[in-house]
């Protein structure tokens, strides 16, 4: 096709000689192909467009007329001359770069110099083959780079490089080295072959006998091949990202090998025969489904091991003697065991040890004390009650992290880690921070968000009382007559995160003067969100002269002292949701930002009562004179300015003033609140940008519509200096709106296109005019206040080698249209970024590209509030939490946002962070005001305590089916059991239910309404299919996952029971424990409802039934159900419940049957059963058919004893009587003792029933047939 293409354009364009050496060129990327003569200029053209991420119609609407060149360009030309010399300028000859030059033929120079030539870098170039003159005459070459050049077999005349030892032949399109003849270069000792089609190698690879480094990842292997293991001098080996599941007993044969790579395959298990890799130093196994380490943990030289999102349920440490790092993160490790090994073996050697994000619940003493050289430990993400005393042996430890348990204290030997640097117990249930914790002189960072503690936990013993000396600190002259003992953390703490907790200003008085006694403090950050402060201690703030970062946000200030201004180091200051409303003009007292002049980061948002107005009072050594300190006076007379203005602030960056009016009304867009809050990254620029546009409401076809974006990189690369890392961003910010606009106007009703193809085509247009921008001699630059372009001197590699993620959500009425183009990735594209989708970074297109992922979602009364934020909330901050934060502070948006921030920051985010919070629920909001207390749905999730529920109410009761035998064999149950506690929990909080007491495993629980109690039971067993459950739990037969017959799941991991029952009942307070306690009927029938149900049943008595058919199925009301909330029953028609009726149960106990109901959500599978009267009926059924099958009728023996007394004579009744059959159905029929079956001997039961049901139906089929043709004949 390409070659006809030429032909004509011969014709058209050419005469005579000239029509020869001009050939079809595509150039993309920076790279130029000739055309093949079968391939066809259309398909690659909507090829790159599909691979893009445009929609063939998209394609020819947005890149119509130059547009295409963004992706490729058609070049006619001849192919005859390539770049002159002198652009190629070549100035060192043993190094030669000519990597990107389209090149089509080698220059003339280079056969010049052939033999001065060391290394030779080609890649990115549209060459097909090398020179053998060239080859041959470069005796000294020993590295060439032939990657990236759309090779499909590697060039022939590279085997004639005899003195080569380093190979290039990466990200091209290889599909074998047969044909390559390597094994005639002796000395190859480096081979690059990533990121191409291989699926196998040829038979003589081992003649490569002086290979040491093969990399080969990215490939199509799904097996290692053999001859890999016979290249006996292989040192790194690097199989990543390939589809091998199993790995070779020859791999023990490479006894020289050093560094093995296997991340990202799908190996269950490492061979015995691993044990012969006795020089290998560093396994990275990453991704894999990797169950036992224990093979290759014991090598005699291995240092490093990284094994994190394998299938490990235990941790042997039967380590090596070398071994000083495992990294086993993210496994479902419930164990950790220390296997004995032999008697004068050596102490371990491990230093770093990370178990974080298992389900651990216990550190065995012992294991501890093994690990006598330990620096770091990570226990994060667990289910840690305790950390054992041994704890404190460790006396190498560096930094400990465990984060994120449910830690009720540390260990007083916690004081022994000497060398500690580094403590992170954010997120646990702390009840004090131990005072043995200051005597650990070396502890730079601690963080302590979030733990719980209160007025009195911060402790200061064993060290003394504060002493105050009785000399002036005026007299420069005088000394203080009194030592004061400081504890050993004061000297040396740096960072201090105590956010989330319940400090006073009390505390502060007292913690805060040991830093103030120093000479010179080393205090540096101090985040002290979210308590309830009311003042800053003043005399304290000064001696800080390094503190640079303090978070006050979320606290109850009203005023701040004159003192903080003579900080002068604070970079970064929140006072974000104060009740900050003091006069700022007063400087003389209170404080003023102006005085801070090394601000970068300030925000006041949230401060709905402070006031900012211009007011020309004069700053401290003005025209007029002030009586103020002997420093202030001393310095030259200074410009008169605002103390209510911001502009002599010249380092501030980002700058927070939301709500700060003299009014209390909120911010809307649409009528909905929202909330903004966002950090700095660490290179003091804000990498992420925020987009709120509300559309004109004079404009019909735009009423009430608004759209919400963020953009930007969360981590961007280290800039160059004067490029901010958030240019690219705020291009995308300012071009958005008007780009979206064009293609809403723009779209074809006849084609059926609506708003998601709007979006689509934004996404991608903005990145096509980013392109644009990018690559042409005028710069786009948007500064505060508007925009500007930049000169040639700004283009450098650092933006046009960037890009940003964005995500822009955009509300037509009550329906909200969300799309997202930035998602993270298992590895890194190119070993550069984690993203697939992207704005930006066109030097990896079309791997990464802007074709965005859309939903719409319907809003509805039950919807509340949309969360947007960057990575850095959601790597950090389970989505769970994220809402459980918002929905405590639904009232105000603002506030849930930052408190988002502080909890990513304290969880270790690091970077610039921007989070979003939307309040959806405003739009069906009537006209009453808004407030905190008033928000649109009562806010029940999440209090401290729901109130016990007295009068007519509901109990449910609850159970794990067969826990007694999960906890005898199962060591999994441990850690089960937490998660499940922790969901139940939690979801009381949500649903509105009161837990009056718990037994074991099992669970007794009050709701005043008896939707809230079915609400909860509905939302359990859905959450309980969906858990992470330990493995072990999952492998065994109470746990493993079955489904019904649409491939719904109905069991997962722990099966629970519950039963629900509703009416009045007695209750009383418990003297000993103050926790509300109920008695009656009510509460033992509640207990043997719940004792009939099996695991994953909810069973219910007649009320329960009868108000479900009142509120859902317009059955008959009841007493009760104008009281029923309508949240719960939103939520549970939401879920949707069906209904399966058990009939009369006769419950142990109670004298009459009580009529039962099983109750499931439609979301999940049935979870109905067979009871074993049921069973047996379903017996009698396959004997009743098994006789009619013989042409007779069963009866059972009883009946038969009854009828032998009569004698008859008449011979009509003999036979009438041989046309029964009479036997005993238990002598016929399994044995059924619901005590002694499990579920699968029920299930062998049902199943071998139905089988005899078939074939006596079978059976009765044929004779029918056989009766019919009869008939017929």
């Amino acid at each position: 096709m390409s070659f006809l293409a030429g032909l004509m354009l011969n014709e058209k364009l050419l005469l005579g000689e000239e029509r020869e050496g001009h050939n079809l060129y595509l150039k993309e990327r920076g790279r130029e192909q000739i055309f093949g003569n079968t391939e066809r200029p259309a398909d690659i053209v909507r090829r790159r467009l599909e691979q893009a991420g445009y929609d063939v119609a998209d394609g020819f609407d947005l890149l119509a007329g130059d547009g295409l060149s963004f992706l490729l360009k058609f070049v006619y030309k001849s192919q005859v001359f390539g770049p002159t010399e002198q652009n190629l300028n070549i100035e060192d000859y043993e190094r030669v770069d000519l990597s990107g030059r389209s090149l089509r033929t080698i220059p003339v120079a280079l056969h010049q110099h052939a033999d001065q030539i060391v290394s030779l870098y080609l890649s990115r170039n549209p060459m097909l083959d090398l020179p053998l003159d060239l080859i041959q005459s470069c005796i000294s070459l020993t590295e060439l780079r032939l990657s990236q050049m759309g090779h499909k077999r590697v060039p022939v005349n590279v085997s004639a490089a005899l003195s080569l030892t380093r190979l290039d032949i990466s990200s091209n399109r290889i599909g074998d080295l047969d044909n390559a003849y390597l094994k005639r270069i002796p000395g190859l000792q480096t081979l690059y072959a990533q990121n191409n089609r291989m699926e196998r190698l040829p038979w003589h690879f081992p003649r490569l006998r002086a290979l040491t480094r093969l990399n080969i990842s990215n490939n199509k292997f799904r097996v290692l091949p053999t001859v890999v293991c016979q290249l006996e001098n292989l040192r790194n080996l690097d199989i990543l990202f390939n589809s091998i599941s199993d790995l070779p007993e020859e791999l023990g044969l490479l006894r020289n090998l050093e560094h093995l790579i296997i991340v990202g395959n799908q190996i269950s298990k490492i061979p015995p025969e691993a044990t012969g890799l006795v020089s290998l130093c560093r396994l990275d196994c990453r991704r894999n489904l990797i169950a036992d380490l224990t093979v290759i943990s014991t090598l005699p030289k291995l240092e490093k091991l990284s094994a994190d999102h394998n299938t490990l349920h235990g941790l042997d440490l039967c380590l090596g003697p070398l071994l000083t790092t495992i990294d086993a993160s993210f496994n479902e490790i419930t164990q950790i065991e220390q296997v004995p090994g032999p008697v004068g073996r050596p102490p371990s050697s491990l230093i770093s040890l990370d178990v974080s994000h298992a389900k651990l619940s216990s550190l065995d003493s012992l294991t501890l004390n093994e690990l006598v050289s330990l620096r770091n430990l990570n226990l994060s993400y667990s289910q840690f009650k305790f950390l054992p005393s041994s704890l404190g042996n460790l006396d190498y430890l560096e930094t400990l992290f465990c984060s994120d348990n449910i830690l009720e204290e540390l260990p007083a030997s916690i004081g022994k880690l000497k060398r500690l640097e580094v403590l992170d117990v954010h997120n646990n249930n702390l009840t004090e921070l131990s005072g043995e914790l200051w005597n650990c002189p070396s502890l730079i960072k601690l963080n302590a968000t979030r733990v719980g503690l209160e007025e009195d936990d911060l402790h200061m013993h064993p060290f003394p009382e504060r002493q105050v000396s009785t000399v002036s600190l005026t007299d420069a002259s005088s000394s203080l007559s009194i030592s004061i003992h400081l504890p050993s953390l004061a000297y040396a703490l740096e960072r201090l995160y105590l956010g989330k907790n319940q400090l006073t200003s009390e505390t502060l008085e007292y913690f805060l003067p040991l830093f103030q006694e120093l000479k010179k403090s080393n205090l540096e950050e101090l985040y002290l969100s979210g308590n309830g402060l009311t003042m800053l201690p003043t005399e304290d703030l000064v001696k800080m002269t390094k503190l640079g970062t303090l978070y006050l946000n979320e606290n109850r200030l009203q005023s701040l002292p004159q003192e903080l201004g003579k900080v002068k180091s604070l970079t970064v200051l929140d006072l974000g949701s104060n009740s900050l409303k003091y006069n700022i003009y007063n400087w003389e007292f209170d404080w003023n930002w102006n005085f801070n002049k090394n601000l970068k980061y300030l925000n006041l948002s949230g401060n709905k009562h402070l006031q900012i107005k211009s007011d020309h009072t004069k700053l401290p050594g003005g025209s007029r004179q002030i009586h103020i300190t002997p420093a202030a006076t001393s310095t030259s007379l200074i410009r008169q300015q605002s103390l209510g203005g911001f502009t002599d602030l010249i380092q501030l960056r980002v700058l927070g003033l939301m709500d700060v009016t003299i009014t209390t009304t909120g911010i809307t867009v649409c009528g909905m609140a929202y909330g903004i809050a966002d950090t700095l990254g660490r290179n003091d620029h804000l990498n992420m940008v925020d987009l709120v546009h509300e559309f004109s409401s004079s404009q019909d076809h735009h009423k009430n519509e608004a759209i919400f974006a963020i953009f930007g990189r969360s981590q961007p690369p280290k800039a160059t200096p004067g490029v901010s890392g958030n240019r690219i961003a705020k291009f995308l910010r300012d071009k958005f709106v008007e780009v979206f606009c064009t293609q809403l106007a723009g779209l074809n009703e006849a084609r059926a296109e609506g708003v998601p193809d709007a979006l689509r085509r934004s996404f991608l247009k903005v990145n096509q005019n980013l392109h644009k921008m990018l690559f042409t001699n005028q710069k786009y630059s948007a500064s505060n206040g508007g925009s500007a372009f930049l000169g040639p001197d700004m283009h450098d590699a650092v933006v046009s080698r960037g890009g940003a993620s964005g995500v822009a959500l955009y509300f037509q009425g009550k329906t909200m249209y969300i799309a997202n183009a930035g998602n993270a990735l298992t590895g890194l594209v190119n070993n550069e970024i984690d993203i697939s989708r992207s704005f930006g970074f066109f030097h990896l297109l079309p791997i990464v590209n802007a074709r965005l992922d859309i939903a719409t979602w319907e809003l509805s009364e039950l919807d509340e509030f949309v969360i947007v934020a960057d990575c850095r909330l959601w790597d950090f901050v389970l989505y769970k939490i994220a809402v459980d934060i918002v929905r405590w502070e639904r009232g105000d948006p603002m506030l849930a946002a930052q408190k988002l921030r502080d909890f990513a920051m304290s969880y270790g985010a690091d970077g610039s962070t921007m989070i979003m919070v939307i309040s959806v629920a405003d739009l069906f909001r009537t006209d009453e005001p808004r407030s905190r207390e008033g928000s649109i749905v009562d806010p029940q999730l999440l209090q401290d305590e729901v109130p016990a529920p007295t009068g007519y109410l509901a109990l449910v009761f609850t159970d794990i089916r067969n826990s007694t035998h999960l906890w005898d064999v199962n060591r999994g149950m441990n850690t089960a059991w937490r998660l499940h506690n922790t969901l139940l929990r939690r979801k009381l909080r949500f649903c509105g239910g009161y837990k009056v007491k718990t037994e074991g495993d099992a669970f007794m629980c009050a709701f005043s309404t008896t939707m809230a109690a079915v609400w909860w039971c509905l939302a359990v067993q859905m959450e309980l299919l969906d858990e992470d459950w330990p493995l072990e739990i999952l492998e065994c037969e109470d746990g493993k996952l079955i489904c019904d017959l649409d491939n719904r799941p109905i069991a997962r991991g722990l099966s629970v029971c519950m039963g629900i029952h509703c009416g009045a009942l007695l209750c009383e307070v418990d003297p000993v424990n103050h926790q509300m306690d109920y008695f009656g009927p009510m509460v033992n029938r509640s207990a043997r409802i719940n004792s009939s149900a099996a695991g994953g049943q909810i069973m219910c008595s007649k009320e329960v039934i009868r108000e479900i058919r009142a509120k859902l199925y317009n059955g008959p009301a009841t007493l009760q159900s104008e009281f029923q909330p309508a949240e719960a029953v939103d939520n549970v028609w939401r879920l949707g419940v069906t209904i399966f009726e058990v009939g009369a149960v006769k419950l142990k106990g109670l004298e009459l049957p009580e009529q039962l109901s099983l109750i499931y959500p439609d979301a999940s599978g049935s979870r109905v059963q067979f009871s074993m009267s049921q069973i047996w009926q379903l017996g009698l059924v396959c004997l009743w058919l098994e006789s009619l099958a013989t042409s007779r009728i069963f009866r059972e023996m009883a009946e038969w004893k009854s009828s032998i007394q009569m004698v008859s004579d008449n011979d009509n009744d003999k036979e009438e009587a041989s046309l029964y059959i009479y036997g005993d159905p238990n002598l016929l029929l399994p044995a059924l003792d619901e005590n002694m079956l499990s579920d699968r001997d029920m299930m062998l039961v049902l199943d071998a029933l139905s089988r005899r049901i078939e074939n006596a139906v079978a059976e009765i089929r044929e004779r029918v047939e056989v009766c019919s043709a009869h008939q017929r004949l």
